[in-house]
């Protein structure tokens, strides 16, 4: 008994301590509680001289240099942490991981208590915690443009001490780990539904150095460097401002769960390197006159090359529903610019997505998968005709989903061999057949059509001389062995089938220059010059009649026009007597009548040229056209043939072909940049790349199966159909 009520006694006088030491250590907190904001009530607000004094430069010198480069993401860190300030909500558990005096008391009190581990960073819980300190109801909804979201600050701290190499004052050990790349998002996604066409700022993070150790760095490491883009911005003194230097090379894409339908974003370096750049030179050279230009920009460039690199940008999603984000790292180091250096290996690595990869777009009632899709079909098939003059429309993969009960070869321009028609997001194309398209030719551009392309134009003019047959179906056969397959011969273009030749299969899917059952009669794929017609036979015509949108009245005796070919090999050494031959010796030289002059390039270029030399070459490719084509009484539609779109590997073989996606797009802008700059009005944009970079992963890597990067027969057929629209559809 008398140990029972020691016991008692003993127990309250501990909860009476315990409850004594509570109140003590409350009231210490609630008086050396530190301010949030001790150190920005030092720093300089938006309306003072961003200044700092000595004191404080040398006491914080990362906060200093982020003042100085990026003042307004450190006043929008301050007013964050006034807002913090001001409204005092914690919870308990942060009342005691939140004051340094009373987890020191509270350790040396009760031995039980353990010591603070930090928590592991978490992008959701960062996101969450800045919701609630700016929870002040928003006037409008909140935007995600990259404009309007500033690089996360312990991102933007990395980034300066790093840059500035300086000293590390305020390291907080729950920050972010930056020594691995990810996809970052704006928000937490499994918190946020978007509107349809809400852009978002999807940002990569990427550290030096992730795919390669240095032991395994090339010998030609340094000679591996970055181009610049000439960007629409200019500077100060109206100069034209270049592009942050591109070092790393990615894919980044949203698939539409319900649809399939793939959206592949341009990633483009962080505006905020440049102000890196900036804050460099004035550090190291601002008083070191005697260190010349380039030498200053090669030390910088040789330290940039290590730094993290932040790309960004304003990804849309047009359709409603769940999407999910993908993302590859290729190339770092600018190895993916072969100019000096030879290829190296492809050594993929999947990027994790932060905070989330699911992002759901806002739209109608919720249906099924089924459902969804045949309303975004049917939403589409209500767009207004694509105008005419425009072949660079953006757009998706979208599979029929309607089956064999609607015939959609009169709704759509065709379906390719997964049942996917290209449908452009604000507008739509329709399927046009070849007899239409040559009465179109013949009363818009009498002149002819004149053809300047590699191989891939070559497979592009037999689906235009077969009326869209050639190779048609050709998956139905690719695991049959022929052997009860007829062995004899098609008459015409235009009567393909399979006469059981797995070459003749071979030449649907990837190499056709020697085709088996191709008569050269038609098309001769080995001459460098060739001559044909597009046209109508007579009962061609009469079938289609002659009151058909391109007529107007007259009945003329030929249904036809001259269409010109020459064959080359990019503007490269390839060519065996010159590219330039075409516009200046007879014998090569093509209609200067032509109402139409397409020009395909950059596949063969990217692959044995350095850029440079491309961009000489396309200025001298621009003078023979002008001269030859232009002058007061003609003025020819020039049609600038994109580039077939190049992913998902290297070419390792004996040939050493430089191509990438990277060199591709990059020459690809040089074209197109020149392009519109001499042409202006008199330009169109025949967008085929586009069309191959929006395909899935599974359907790039089936396509990266050739070697010679050729489009399979139903891809050109489609592509065919976008310039047929372009040409022959209204224009208003």
């Amino acid at each position: 008994m008398l140990a029972s009520i020691s016991q008692v006694k003993k127990f309250w006088a501990t909860v009476l301590l315990f409850g004594t030491l509570t109140t003590l250590l409350l009231y210490i907190v609630l008086i050396s509680r530190p301010s949030s904001t001790a150190h920005s009530a030092s720093l300089p607000t938006q309306g003072d001289d961003a200044t700092l004094d000595n004191s404080l430069k040398q006491r914080y010198p990362v906060e200093s240099a982020l003042v100085d480069l990026f003042p307004k993401e450190v006043y929008d860190r301050v007013n964050t942490l006034q807002q913090d300030n001001k409204q005092q909500q914690h919870t308990l558990s942060q009342v005691f991981y939140g004051n340094t005096l009373l987890t020191s008391l509270l350790n040396r009190l009760f031995e039980w208590i353990p010591r603070r581990r930090p928590l592991p960073f978490s992008w959701a819980h960062y996101y969450r915690l800045h919701q609630q300190v700016t929870s002040e109801p928003p006037i409008s909804s909140p935007s995600y443009r990259c404009e309007d979201q500033a690089l996360p600050y312990p991102i933007l701290y990395h980034m300066v001490m790093e840059a500035l190499k300086l000293n590390d004052s305020t390291l907080d050990s729950s920050s972010p780990d930056l020594t691995r790349p990810f996809i970052l998002l704006p928000f937490d996604p499994s918190e946020t539904t978007l509107s349809s066409n809400e852009p978002i700022c999807i940002r990569a993070i990427i550290p030096p150095s992730v795919l390669a150790q240095p032991a395994t760095k090339s010998l030609y490491h340094y000679r591996y460097q970055p181009t610049s883009l000439r960007s629409s911005d200019n500077d100060d003194n109206g100069n034209g401002l270049n592009e942050p230097m591109w070092w790393d090379m990615m894919q980044v894409s949203a698939r539409h769960l319900s649809s399939n339908a793939s959206t592949t974003f341009d990633m483009r370096p962080w505006d905020g390197h440049r102000v890196l750049r900036q804050g460099y030179q004035k550090k190291w050279f601002e008083h070191e006159n005697n260190v010349p230009n380039w030498s200053r920009w090669m030390i910088q460039d040789m330290e940039e090359r290590g730094w993290l690199h932040i790309y960004q940008v304003d990804a849309v999603l047009h359709d409603p529903g769940a999407y999910l984000l993908n993302a590859t790292l290729e190339f770092q180091d600018a190895y993916w610019n072969t100019d000096l250096g030879p290829v190296q290996p492809y050594l993929p690595l999947t990027l994790p997505i932060e905070p989330g990869a699911q992002i759901i777009v806002a739209g109608q009632q919720a249906h099924s998968s089924g459902d969804d899709l045949k309303r975004l079909v049917l939403e589409h098939l209500d767009l207004p005709l694509c105008q005419a003059g425009r072949g660079d429309y953006q757009g998706r993969w979208l599979p029929w989903p309607f089956g064999d009960q609607v015939d959609g070869s009169r709704m759509v321009t065709g379906l390719d061999k997964h049942g996917k028609f290209w449908a452009p997001l604000t507008c739509r194309y329709r399927p046009l057949s070849h007899n239409e398209f040559h009465r179109c030719l013949v009363r818009r551009f009498p002149g002819g059509l004149n053809i300047y392309g590699d191989s891939n134009m070559r497979r592009s003019i037999k689906s235009f001389l077969s009326h869209g047959q050639w190779c048609k179906h050709y998956e139905r056969y690719t695991n049959s062995n022929g052997s009860a397959l007829s062995t004899g011969t098609f008459e015409a273009p235009h009567i393909w089938h399979y006469l059981g030749d797995p070459n003749q299969l071979r030449a649907c899917q990837c190499e056709d220059f020697k085709e088996p059952t191709w008569d050269p009669t038609w098309f001769n794929a080995t001459a460098r010059r060739w001559d044909m017609v597009f046209g109508n036979t007579e009962e061609e015509a009469s079938l289609l009649g002659y009151d058909t949108e391109w007529d107007n009245g007259d009945r003329q005796a030929a249904d036809s026009v001259v269409v010109s070919s020459y064959k080359w090999d990019g503007l490269t050494f390839m060519n065996d007597r010159g590219w330039d031959v075409t516009f200046t010796q007879p014998t090569y030289q093509l209609p200067a009548t032509a109402d139409l002059v397409v020009i395909s390039l950059v596949n063969w270029d990217m692959a044995y040229m350095q850029l440079d030399d491309f961009k000489h070459a396309l200025q001298s490719l621009v003078q023979h056209l002008k001269s030859y084509y232009y002058d007061d009484n003609h003025h020819p539609r020039l049609i600038y043939r994109t580039p077939q779109y190049y992913c998902c590997r290297v070419d390792q073989t004996a040939r050493q072909r430089k191509s990438n996606t990277a060199r591709m797009k990059t020459f690809d802008q040089a074209a197109r940049q020149l392009f519109q700059a001499e042409f202006e009005g008199d330009l169109m944009i025949w967008d085929v790349t586009t069309m191959g970079e929006s395909r899935t992963w599974d359907e790039k890597l089936e396509g990266a199966k050739c070697g010679a990067n050729h489009a399979q027969a139903d891809v050109i057929h489609l592509e065919n159909q976008v310039l047929m629209n372009a040409l022959c559809n209204g224009l208003e």
